[in-house]
């Protein structure tokens, strides 16, 4: 699979999960058998979200890895546990920190993925993250003048941002403890019927 990825195009959101699930994946270690070839290389747009995404994940390291170790992930849960967590990350609204929250999760779970031996999921994991910014951000990430807007207000620097980009750590750890939790009492449910 190819896909034209030149900084002058029309950025999809597709292409940019694509990009940086296979991003991460290499970070560590993992080759994606079904990953597209980049034509020409990341966008502007696509080198945004990586290098963004390794400050947001260098800034909870211990959390991404606490959380982590406590989501079991198996191919029934992988999508349900997708879902819990994501729903909770935009509760309270959207901002540009919660939407690169949302990619480097579908990143880490992609590697988390493959370091349990489930590289078939990561398709999945690429169309579920894709869906819901289509579905549930497209129209905030327009309003804030689409992607290149993403890029401009990271240009911008920490100290002229008039928001806390950031989703809080006790929010990050609430939602993996909040999707562990629900898929803890739908697992008991399910035995008991």
């Amino acid at each position: 699979m190819y896909f034209n990825n030149n900084p002058g195009d029309t950025m999809d959101t597709r292409n940019i999960v694509v990009d940086y699930v296979k991003y991460r994946l290499e970070r560590n270690g993992y080759v994606w058998q079904n990953g597209p070839v980049m034509e020409n290389g990341a966008s502007r747009v696509c080198n945004t979200m990586r290098s963004i995404g390794d400050e947001f994940e260098e800034r909870y390291r211990s959390q991404f890895e606490e959380m982590g170790n406590q989501l079991h992930i198996t191919p029934t849960t992988a999508y349900p546990t997708f879902h819990a967590i994501v729903n909770e990350l935009f509760a309270d609204g959207v901002n540009w920190g919660r939407v690169v929250a949302l990619f480097t999760f579908g990143g880490s779970l992609a590697v988390r993925c493959f370091e349990q031996n489930m590289p078939q999921i990561v398709d999945s994991i690429v169309d579920w993250v894709s869906t819901y910014a289509d579905n549930n951000l497209s129209q905030w990430i327009s309003a804030q003048s689409g992607w290149e807007g993403f890029v401009a207000f990271y240009e911008q620097g920490p100290e002229n941002r008039n928001e806390n980009p950031w989703p809080s750590l006790r929010q990050i750890c609430g939602y993996a403890a909040g999707a562990i939790g629900v898929l803890t009492l739908g697992a008991i449910l399910t035995q008991k019927s």
